[in-house]
């Protein structure tokens, strides 16, 4: 093992020591030492997110976190949006977009220089985060994966203004960069610190949840990522054999983490003929890009990305809804503790669910343990093409697994279950639930 590494994290945690006083004193300008002060005039239950994507984004996380906040008054979170992309329309949520930051490219890159570039981008940002923080007056942050500078910068901030802070892990912070080698290195860095600090981890699923928990000593909270809407039927409606054409639809985002599946997908039709099979893809990916990997051919249909009202109008109006992930060994990690943010959407909209993905991932398990989807874990597109004649042919078997998948809609995936659990991981009350009980109070009383 080489020298250098030991040192390298050495002076990272040197780095953020540094960090959180020079933070502190830039942002309060008071004795840095002393009891613990909170954010002065900090409103109780007001908190900060801060994330790459934020909405009215399509990203699958800038959705979730759509719905999470959808369900609080909308002055009771600031979003901080860490990638410059400033929302097209108008945020129901206060959203501060940060500026650009020096040697923003370096952050994959090996070396020395590179590493001390990251460490001064963590240490800018966590102080604009600070910034921010003192300024809206607010009582916790809430800190997103998908971009390596976001925990720890957001770290940095907590503890300079000793504030709560909740790590959201819609996916494993160390495994998502395991193919770029430097910054794998350095996540695995930040993550004892960030972990340390944190008041609670939120994970979207129990597979991510006990991978997490080995690093972080104890046990992070699970939050489902919820369905769009909470309306959520008791029982599916009656079902019959489906007929010609057999439409097969999938929202969201074809990237290399399914574009085997959906290869695979495509080839089974061959088998299909008599059921005119088409697959309805709603996607922001460029048609010819997505033509390079092999997604093209008879029966599929490119739509460009839709709201998520308009995708829950398209899943309903399906015969079957598609999920898929790679075999690839290079995303093996991020695949199996990978929850899709439209698992909620798919489970609520009363059409049967046929997923492609490896076995030992959690959306296979989570679908055979609960009975609510038709799972394939192979590459396969023969034993697809029968899973797709069964869905298709048998009323009996799409009505229990519709049955069950609306069961779990209404447990585990309305958003106010999930956004209650954001807000005990935080410590605070929602403003609505408050208002809720005072009407009850009221009422008892008169």
């Amino acid at each position: 093992m080489s020298t250098a590494a030991p040192a390298e994290a050495t002076v990272s945690r040197l780095a953020v020591a540094i960090a959180v006083v020079v933070i502190r004193v830039a942002t309060s300008g008071r004795w840095l030492f002393g009891r613990r002060r909170e954010v002065e005039g900090a409103a109780h239950d007001r908190f900060a997110v801060v994330s790459h994507a934020v909405p009215p984004m399509w990203s699958g996380q800038a959705m979730v976190l759509e719905r999470l906040l959808g369900m609080l008054p909308a002055e009771q979170a600031v979003v901080i949006a860490t990638a410059r992309a400033a929302p097209a329309d108008s945020p129901r949520n206060t959203t501060v977009v940060l500026p650009s930051e020096p040697w923003e490219a370096r952050w994959s890159q090996p070396g020395w220089w590179a590493t001390l570039t990251v460490l001064y981008r963590c240490v800018l940002r966590g102080w604009r985060i600070a910034q921010i923080l003192r300024r809206e007056r607010c009582g916790g942050v809430v800190a997103c994966t998908g971009d390596l500078i976001d925990l720890p910068a957001s770290m940095l901030a907590c503890r300079a203004l000793r504030l709560p802070l909740v790590a959201y892990y819609f996916d494993d912070y160390v495994a998502q960069w395991s193919w770029a080698p430097a910054a794998f290195a350095r996540s695995r860095r930040f993550e004892p610190m960030i972990l340390q600090t944190a008041r609670q981890v939120l994970v979207p699923n129990e597979r991510l949840a006990a991978r997490v928990a080995q690093r972080f000593g104890r046990q992070p909270m699970v939050i489902r990522n919820p369905a769009w809407t909470d309306e959520v039927p008791m029982r599916p409606q009656a079902m019959e054999a489906r007929t010609a054409p057999c439409r097969i639809v999938y929202t969201g985002a074809v990237y290399h983490v399914n574009y085997a599946a959906f290869r695979c997908l495509i080839a089974s039709f061959a088998a299909l003929v008599d059921l005119q099979p088409e697959l309805h893809i709603y996607t922001a990916q460029d048609p010819a890009q997505l033509a390079e990997e092999g997604i093209q051919g008879p029966g599929v249909h490119l739509f460009s990305h839709v709201d998520p009202g308009e995708a829950w109008a398209r899943q309903r109006e399906a015969g079957i809804v598609f999920m898929g992930f790679a075999f690839d060994d290079r995303v093996a990690a991020i695949v199996q503790t990978s929850a899709p943010g439209k698992l909620g959407d798919y489970l609520a909209s009363g059409v049967p669910i046929l997923a492609v993905a490896p076995s030992g991932s959690f959306l296979i398990d989570y679908l055979r343990e609960h009975a609510c989807g038709e799972v394939i874990e192979t590459l396969d597109p023969h034993a697809v093409a029968q899973a797709i004649r069964r869905l298709a042919g048998d009323a009996g078997h799409r009505q229990a697994l519709v049955t069950n998948a609306l069961a779990c809609a209404r447990r585990e995936f309305a958003a106010s279950v999930a956004v209650t659990t954001l807000l005990n991981a935080l410590g605070l009350e929602s403003r609505t639930a408050q208002r809720h009980e005072a009407i009850e109070e009221g009422a008892e009383k008169t």
